[in-house]
């Protein structure tokens, strides 16, 4: 069987997570996808919905045969138990009738109504709702109580670009996934963009990671590319992408798949699970401080606040500890 989300390698870490988690059982009952347009969780939702709708394959799985009625139903947008909204031609908001139907048929028809239901063919239904950013409070507080008393067996899947733009209600209650932008495969980095991502790199490839040494090394490298602050934030991203690229090769090695030129990082409590959960865990700080410093956040307050997070999650690993 093929993997179903080979179209989005760059989407491996966001995947791997949920590939984790339905191995276990432990997938959320609503996750809130963070990401600019054309990065390809409108894709990545709807081959999540398959691998969950699928007959062939188990729900730990998260794969699908593309052959059975469940999945043929789910390409061809007609599966019963796939329900899903988005912002309608020519509208700047997600009305409140998507969700609870009209005025005259409130609360007996909508998303939030039919995602109550009982599945029609599959064990689950899944909900997808695009745009989400832009429900107004009307609809985000009709969608609060489904997401306050979920149906069993069902999972709702948000997107959304902007995140400040949801209520924090609505966030606190999903689980959120960073989604990384669609890499721009025209582009060619300068010899100083090269070099800047080698530094980079070398950086997170020398335990012990200390705060604030590391915090001045990246303000530096930040700021050899200028005063504009457009300059620094794009080497801002080259850093947080290096950074990535070495914590990910750390992955690796530690799956015992590639074992490179890293020097190994001590070793926790010998639990390797849980140590390959804390890397994880770091890749997915970076990310969340990528998406941040493109929103014109202040870049030290946002570098500071992302190796706050690094260096804690990394120590956590040498002494076997959770905070």
């Amino acid at each position: 069987m093929s993997d179903l989300f080979a179209s989005l390698p760059h989407q491996s870490r966001a995947i791997e997570m949920f590939r984790r988690a339905a191995a276990r059982g432990r997938l959320a009952h609503a996750y809130l996808l963070i990401g600019p347009a054309g990065c390809g969780k409108e894709e990545f939702a709807k081959l999540f919905a398959q691998a969950m709708l699928c007959r062939r394959t188990g729900e730990t799985e998260l794969a699908a045969c593309g052959e059975c009625p469940g999945c043929k139903q789910v390409l061809a947008g007609m599966h019963p138990d796939l329900l899903t909204v988005g912002l309608p031609e020519g509208k700047s908001e997600l009305p409140i009738d998507l969700f609870v139907g009209s005025a005259e048929l409130r609360g007996k028809e909508g998303l939030c109504y039919e995602f109550s239901l009982k599945p029609m063919m599959a064990g689950r239904r899944i909900a997808i709702i695009s745009d989400a950013d832009a429900m107004n409070e009307a609809s985000a507080n009709a969608l609060l109580k489904t997401l306050e008393e979920p149906p069993e067996q069902s999972i709702l899947i948000l997107m959304a670009e902007e995140m400040e733009r949801l209520l924090t209600t609505i966030k606190s209650r999903c689980q959120i996934v960073y989604f990384a932008s669609r890499p721009d495969q025209g582009k060619q980095e300068s010899p100083e963009e090269q070099e800047l991502r080698r530094q980079a790199r070398g950086l997170f490839n020398k335990p012990p990671l200390e705060r604030v040494p590391l915090a001045n090394e990246v303000m530096k490298l930040i700021e050899t590319a200028g005063k504009e602050t457009s300059a620094q934030r794009e080497a801002a991203q080259i850093i947080f992408e290096a950074a990535i690229e070495a914590i990910r090769s750390q992955l690796i090695a530690e799956c015992g798949i590639e074992e490179g030129n890293l020097r190994r990082w001590p070793a926790g409590n010998g639990e390797e699970p849980e140590r390959l959960e804390r890397l994880a865990e770091m890749i997915e700080v970076t990310l969340q401080a990528s998406y941040q410093i493109s929103r014109y956040a202040s870049i030290p307050l946002i570098v500071e606040g992302w190796l706050d997070q690094v260096v804690m999650v990394w120590r956590e690993g040498l002494s076997g500890q959770r905070v």
